[in-house]
C-alpha cells in the first residue's frame, strides 16, 4: 500500500498544470473521553490543490470539491494522555482527477504510542503501532455529486501481536443548490468490514498464556447532511452506527458548523457522541465517547 500511495502521488504531481493552483492550511484541537480516559490532540493539515480555487460554484466550504481539483496532502499529530507518551501521527495522501472527471485516491496513515504501566507493572512500557492504507476509485457524476468505491485495512502491531482489519465502501456526495445561495450536501456511506482472526501470546510468570480472538465482520452506515445558510455558514447532522471487536452496536452522533470570515479564513467545531452496548467482558466500562474537535483553516 505504501508503494502504490507514492506510485499514485507522483502521476498526480506528474500529470497536471501547476500555473494555477493554491494552498490550504488546516489546524484542529480535539479533545476525546472514552474508557474514562481523557485524550487531547492537536492535528496539522496542508494540501496543495493543482487547480485554482473556484469560489463562484457554491458554498465557500465545498470549493475543493467543486473544481474538482487533483491535490496532495500530508499531516502531522500529536496526543497527550494519562497513561501512555510520544504519541503521535503522520500521513500522506494523493488524489488524482481527470479531465472527465475520473477519481483516483490514496492515504497512508501511520500512527504510534507507549503505553506507561503503574503499580505492579511500573516502569514497563510497550510500544503500539497502527498503519492505515487507503484506495479509492470512482467519478464526478455531475459537476455536484461523486460516487466512489474504496478499500481500506488497518494493521495493528502490539508488540509483536498484529491484527488487521479490512474494508470495503461505497461513498455518494451531492450538493443540492437551492434558492439563493442555500445549499445541502448530502454524504452517504455504506462499508463492509472483516477483522482477521489473531492470537494474544505472552509469558506471565514464567507460564506461557494465549489466548485466540476469532474474526467477525460488520456492516457501516453513515450519513452526514450539511445546511447552507448562506456562502459562509453552515450546520451540520451526522449518524453511523456500526460494530467493533468489544461491542455489538455503536451509534454515533454527530453536531457541527462551520462558517468563513472571509473567502479564505474559515472556523468550524463540532461535537460527536458515540453509545456502545459493550460486551460482557466490558461490561462495567463507560458506555460512551464524546469527542469536541475546534479548529481554523486558511487558503492562499
Amino acid at each position: 500500500m505504501k508503494k502504490l500511495a507514492l506510485c499514485v502521488l507522483l502521476a498526480t504531481a506528474s500529470s497536471v498544470v501547476m500555473a494555477e493552483n493554491y494552498i490550504e492550511v488546516d489546524f484542529s484541537f480535539i479533545d476525546r473521553e472514552f474508557l474514562g480516559e481523557d485524550t487531547d490532540a492537536s492535528i496539522f493539515n496542508g494540501k496543495y490543490y493543482f487547480n485554482a480555487i473556484d469560489n463562484t460554484k457554491g458554498p465557500l466550504a465545498e470549493a475543493g470539491f467543486l473544481t474538482q481539483s487533483s491535490e496532495v496532502s500530508l499531516n502531522y499529530g500529536t496526543a497527550s494522555r494519562e497513561d501512555s507518551e510520544n504519541d503521535r501521527t503522520w500521513g500522506v495522501a494523493g488524489r488524482y482527477v481527470s479531465d472527465d472527471g475520473v477519481i483516483v485516491g490514496v492515504n497512508y496513515i501511520n500512527a504510534g504510542y507507549n503505553d506507561i504501566y503503574t503499580g505492579y507493572n511500573a516502569g514497563y512500557n510497550t510500544q503500539t503501532i497502527l498503519d492505515s492504507g487507503y484506495l479509492e476509485v470512482g467519478k464526478y457524476l455531475t459537476d455536484y455529486s461523486s460516487l466512489t468505491l474504496s478499500y481500506s485495512t488497518n494493521q495493528n502491531d502490539d508488540e509483536g501481536d498484529q491484527y488487521r482489519s479490512n474494508t470495503i465502501a461505497v461513498r455518494y456526495n451531492h450538493l443540492f443548490l437551492m434558492e439563493g445561495d442555500t445549499s445541502i450536501k448530502l454524504t452517504a456511506k455504506y462499508g463492509y468490514t472483516s477483522f482477521d482472526d489473531y492470537v494474544d501470546d505472552y509469558v506471565e510468570d514464567f507460564d506461557d498464556y494465549v489466548e485466540e480472538y476469532d474474526g467477525g465482520h460488520t456492516n457501516i452506515f453513515d450519513v452526514n447532511g450539511d445546511y447552507y445558510f448562506n456562502r459562509q455558514l453552515s450546520v451540520g447532522l451526522g449518524l453511523s452506527t456500526y460494530e467493533t471487536r468489544y461491542a455489538d452496536t455503536v451509534i454515533k452522533y454527530k453536531l457541527s458548523t462551520n462558517y468563513y470570515i472571509n473567502d479564505n479564513i474559515s472556523v468550524y467545531a463540532s461535537y460527536a457522541f458515540s453509545d456502545f452496548d459493550f460486551d460482557e467482558e466490558y461490561a462495567g466500562d463507560p458506555d460512551d465517547v464524546s469527542t469536541i474537535i475546534a479548529g481554523f483553516n486558511v487558503r492562499f
